[in-house]
């Protein structure tokens, strides 16, 4: 199976698989692929410059992922569903995101999220992600938006995430 240039649907279900096959990055019809019940840990998905324009519901339960690629994509909103993330570092950057929805500072292990080069107004940037989110230290958002850094500075909620990034990167030294 190297060579399935057209290949548009491949059901892997059911197979003990461990791994996704690396062929699986050289089949570029491919539209489906099913890989329920196997014994896959996967740790990062990279859905990159892809034109997507929304964020897969299906991606957030993932709980092994640690790292989640959606930048160069054409996503407009973040929703409510965002809840339901299980990853580590979320990279939305270049992308068209305009709407933030609050319920992203309930994400129980995000604690990278970046945001740079998309659509972003300061006041759509969720309070709640900044004050109350416990595990977020690290938000990439100032280049590319329609705020400046001091006028991030100045947000509410913003001593709150300092106060977390500051810990954070006394912990790493």
């Amino acid at each position: 199976m190297d060579y399935c240039p057209n290949l548009r649907t491949l059901s892997l279900n059911d197979n003990e698989i461990e791994i996704v096959p690396a062929q699986v990055g050289n089949w570029v019809y491919l539209k489906n692929l099913h890989l329920r019940n196997n014994r896959i840990a996967l740790q990062q998905l990279n859905l990159s410059n892809n034109r997507l324009t929304a964020i897969p519901k299906q991606i957030l339960k993932l709980n092994s992922l640690q790292f989640i690629d959606l930048s160069l994509n054409r996503i407009t909103v973040i929703p409510d569903e965002i809840e339901w993330l299980q990853a580590d570092e979320l990279n939305l950057n270049n992308n068209q995101i305009v709407q933030i929805s609050d319920r992203i500072s309930r994400c129980k292990r995000l604690k990278t999220l970046r945001l740079n080069n998309n659509n972003l107004q300061l006041n759509t940037m969720p309070v709640s992600l900044l004050r109350d989110s416990v595990t977020l230290s690290l938000l990439s958002c100032l280049e590319g938006n329609r705020f400046s850094e001091t006028q991030f500075q100045q947000y509410d909620g913003y001593e709150e995430y300092e106060k977390r990034y500051t810990a954070q990167r006394r912990e790493m030294d």
